[in-house]
Protein backbone atom coordinates (compact mmCIF):
# COMPACT_ATOMS: atom_id res chain seq x y z
CA UNK A 1 0.00 0.00 0.00
CA UNK A 2 1.12 3.18 -0.47
CA UNK A 3 1.72 6.10 2.01
CA UNK A 4 -1.02 8.03 1.34
CA UNK A 5 -3.70 4.93 1.40
CA UNK A 6 -2.42 4.35 4.77
CA UNK A 7 -2.93 7.22 5.90
CA UNK A 8 -6.33 7.40 5.12
CA UNK A 9 -7.01 4.03 6.55
CA UNK A 10 -5.18 5.03 10.00
CA UNK A 11 -7.44 8.21 10.15
CA UNK A 12 -10.77 6.08 9.53
CA UNK A 13 -10.03 3.74 12.01
CA UNK A 14 -9.15 6.52 14.34
CA UNK A 15 -11.91 8.20 14.11
CA UNK A 16 -14.18 5.25 14.36
CA UNK A 17 -12.49 4.38 17.63
CA UNK A 18 -13.05 7.75 18.85
CA UNK A 19 -16.91 7.40 17.58
CA UNK A 20 -17.50 4.56 19.68
CA UNK A 21 -15.49 6.40 22.68
CA UNK A 22 -17.68 9.09 22.50
CA UNK A 23 -20.85 7.19 21.76
CA UNK A 24 -23.80 8.63 24.26
CA UNK A 25 -25.02 6.67 26.94
CA UNK A 26 -28.43 5.40 27.87
CA UNK A 27 -30.01 7.29 30.70
CA UNK A 28 -29.98 5.49 33.84
CA UNK A 29 -31.36 5.96 37.22
CA UNK A 30 -29.86 3.29 38.86
CA UNK A 31 -28.13 5.34 41.97
CA UNK A 32 -29.97 8.25 41.28
CA UNK A 33 -32.13 9.51 44.73
CA UNK A 34 -35.63 10.05 43.95
CA UNK A 35 -38.48 11.13 46.01
CA UNK A 36 -41.70 9.65 45.76
CA UNK A 37 -45.60 10.80 46.96
CA UNK A 38 -48.59 8.91 47.36
CA UNK A 39 -52.17 10.13 47.79
CA UNK A 40 -55.75 9.23 48.38
CA UNK A 41 -58.34 11.85 46.93
CA UNK A 42 -60.20 13.19 49.99
CA UNK A 43 -57.95 11.18 52.62
CA UNK A 44 -54.46 12.55 52.54
CA UNK A 45 -50.72 11.60 51.95
CA UNK A 46 -49.51 8.55 53.35
CA UNK A 47 -46.09 8.08 51.55
CA UNK A 48 -43.36 11.34 50.83
CA UNK A 49 -39.90 9.68 51.01
CA UNK A 50 -36.58 9.87 49.12
CA UNK A 51 -34.74 6.78 48.32
CA UNK A 52 -31.71 5.60 45.98
CA UNK A 53 -32.64 3.40 43.17
CA UNK A 54 -31.23 -0.17 43.10
CA UNK A 55 -32.36 -2.93 41.42
CA UNK A 56 -33.38 -5.65 42.02
CA UNK A 57 -35.31 -4.51 45.09
CA UNK A 58 -38.47 -1.77 45.67
CA UNK A 59 -37.47 2.12 46.73
CA UNK A 60 -40.99 2.81 48.36
CA UNK A 61 -43.23 0.35 50.41
CA UNK A 62 -46.52 1.61 51.96
CA UNK A 63 -48.50 -0.65 53.68
CA UNK A 64 -51.97 -1.40 52.94
CA UNK A 65 -55.22 -4.33 53.69
CA UNK A 66 -53.14 -7.28 54.59
CA UNK A 67 -50.27 -6.37 52.25
CA UNK A 68 -49.26 -3.06 51.01
CA UNK A 69 -48.66 -0.78 47.96
CA UNK A 70 -45.17 -0.46 46.24
CA UNK A 71 -43.14 1.47 43.84
CA UNK A 72 -40.63 0.14 42.14
CA UNK A 73 -37.70 1.81 40.34
CA UNK A 74 -35.46 0.30 37.55
CA UNK A 75 -33.06 1.57 34.81
CA UNK A 76 -35.55 3.18 33.02
CA UNK A 77 -38.79 2.17 34.23
CA UNK A 78 -41.08 1.42 36.96
CA UNK A 79 -43.93 -1.15 38.20
CA UNK A 80 -46.21 0.50 40.84
CA UNK A 81 -47.73 -2.87 42.60
CA UNK A 82 -50.87 -2.95 44.74
CA UNK A 83 -50.66 -6.51 46.80
CA UNK A 84 -53.89 -6.16 48.63
CA UNK A 85 -54.30 -9.42 49.73
CA UNK A 86 -57.59 -10.55 51.31
CA UNK A 87 -58.64 -6.50 51.25
CA UNK A 88 -61.20 -5.98 48.60
CA UNK A 89 -60.05 -3.09 46.64
CA UNK A 90 -59.06 0.56 46.75
CA UNK A 91 -61.88 3.06 48.21
CA UNK A 92 -60.38 6.25 46.57
CA UNK A 93 -58.40 7.39 43.73
CA UNK A 94 -55.00 7.96 44.10
CA UNK A 95 -52.01 9.26 42.76
CA UNK A 96 -48.16 8.68 42.90
CA UNK A 97 -45.42 11.21 42.00
CA UNK A 98 -42.29 10.33 41.33
CA UNK A 99 -40.10 13.35 41.07
CA UNK A 100 -36.10 14.38 41.29
CA UNK A 101 -35.07 12.26 38.14
CA UNK A 102 -31.86 13.11 37.50
CA UNK A 103 -30.52 10.04 35.30
CA UNK A 104 -26.95 9.61 37.24
CA UNK A 105 -24.80 9.01 33.52
CA UNK A 106 -26.59 11.38 31.35
CA UNK A 107 -28.22 14.69 31.87
CA UNK A 108 -31.40 14.27 30.56
CA UNK A 109 -35.34 15.39 30.40
CA UNK A 110 -38.22 13.06 30.72
CA UNK A 111 -39.78 12.89 27.03
CA UNK A 112 -42.82 10.14 27.59
CA UNK A 113 -43.86 7.65 30.17
CA UNK A 114 -45.48 4.98 28.51
CA UNK A 115 -48.10 2.06 30.03
CA UNK A 116 -46.39 -1.46 29.11
CA UNK A 117 -48.41 -3.38 31.32
CA UNK A 118 -51.53 -3.76 33.70
CA UNK A 119 -54.88 -2.71 33.29
CA UNK A 120 -55.51 0.77 31.39
CA UNK A 121 -58.98 1.23 32.57
CA UNK A 122 -57.93 1.83 35.93
CA UNK A 123 -55.37 4.89 35.05
CA UNK A 124 -57.31 8.00 34.69
CA UNK A 125 -53.91 9.85 33.80
CA UNK A 126 -50.30 9.96 33.09
CA UNK A 127 -48.52 13.23 33.04
CA UNK A 128 -44.74 14.50 32.84
CA UNK A 129 -42.26 17.16 33.54
CA UNK A 130 -38.54 17.40 32.80
CA UNK A 131 -38.19 15.61 35.97
CA UNK A 132 -41.34 14.62 38.06
CA UNK A 133 -44.06 11.70 36.77
CA UNK A 134 -47.55 11.92 38.11
CA UNK A 135 -49.81 8.62 37.52
CA UNK A 136 -53.32 8.61 38.40
CA UNK A 137 -55.34 5.70 39.25
CA UNK A 138 -58.90 5.41 39.69
CA UNK A 139 -60.53 3.36 43.23
CA UNK A 140 -61.46 -0.21 42.35
CA UNK A 141 -62.79 -3.29 43.96
CA UNK A 142 -61.40 -6.62 43.39
CA UNK A 143 -62.26 -9.78 44.25
CA UNK A 144 -59.84 -11.50 46.96
CA UNK A 145 -58.04 -13.95 44.44
CA UNK A 146 -57.44 -11.38 42.05
CA UNK A 147 -55.88 -8.56 44.78
CA UNK A 148 -52.80 -8.34 42.70
CA UNK A 149 -52.92 -5.81 40.12
CA UNK A 150 -49.77 -4.52 38.68
CA UNK A 151 -48.98 -1.42 36.17
CA UNK A 152 -45.23 -1.29 34.31
CA UNK A 153 -44.27 2.06 32.55
CA UNK A 154 -41.01 2.64 30.35
CA UNK A 155 -39.79 6.29 30.60
CA UNK A 156 -38.65 7.89 27.43
CA UNK A 157 -35.71 10.49 27.66
CA UNK A 158 -33.43 13.02 25.43
CA UNK A 159 -30.37 13.60 26.50
CA UNK A 160 -29.01 16.95 27.33
CA UNK A 161 -26.41 17.90 24.31
CA UNK A 162 -22.83 18.82 25.08
CA UNK A 163 -21.56 20.66 22.13
CA UNK A 164 -18.48 19.46 20.45
CA UNK A 165 -15.23 20.56 20.94
CA UNK A 166 -14.01 22.99 17.86
CA UNK A 167 -11.71 21.02 16.02
CA UNK A 168 -9.24 23.03 13.69
CA UNK A 169 -11.33 22.14 10.45
CA UNK A 170 -13.95 23.68 11.82
CA UNK A 171 -12.43 26.97 13.03
CA UNK A 172 -10.64 27.16 9.95
CA UNK A 173 -14.62 26.55 8.29
CA UNK A 174 -15.71 28.67 10.75
CA UNK A 175 -13.51 31.81 9.58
Amino acid sequence: MNRLTKLALGTVAASSGLMVAYAPAQAALLGDTVRAEFTAAGIGTFLDETDTVVDPGTEFSLPFGSNGLELDVKNDSFDIIYDLGVTSGVGADTTWILSDLDWVDTPGIITGVTLTSGDASLISGISFTDDTITIDLLSYTVPPQAAVETWSFNIETSKETVPEPLTILGSLTAL
